[in-house]
């Protein structure tokens, strides 16, 4: 009758041990990446809809066609490109927000109109 382990079953178990252990570990941090990402792509996109408003309410001309945005957003920045159109005096808009994730350059871009400057 055995009383205890072989070296060989304990390096056995051992080693399936550690591709479990190394299985979940990427995949948790595959997951806080993606949350990672998940949470640059909605600060974009409510940048986007902040710098839209204020084309909305403001004065086109008097908007910044290149720049950042303050603390808690610095590392974001944008550029703007305004087209003058002539359907219902509104103007064509394409806004792109950029972001350094890792070492890869993003983007998030938007068309869109927008009515004459005042709403009125």
């Amino acid at each position: 009758m055995r009383k205890s382990f072989t070296l060989l079953e304990v390096m056995l178990a051992l080693s399936i041990v550690s591709v479990c252990l190394i299985t979940v570990l990427r995949a948790y941090t595959m997951i806080v990446k993606a949350q990672a990402s998940s949470i640059n792509y909605t600060n974009a996109m409510y940048l986007c809809k902040q710098k839209l408003s204020e084309l909305r309410i403001l004065d086109p001309a008097t908007i910044a066609k290149e720049g950042g945005f303050n603390e808690p957003f610095e590392k974001f920045s944008y550029k703007l490109a305004i087209k003058k159109g002539s359907f219902n005096d509104s103007s064509g808009v394409d806004l792109s927000i950029f972001w350094q994730e890792e070492s890869q350059k993003k983007e998030y871009k938007v068309n869109s109109a927008i009515p004459k400057y005042g709403l009125n």
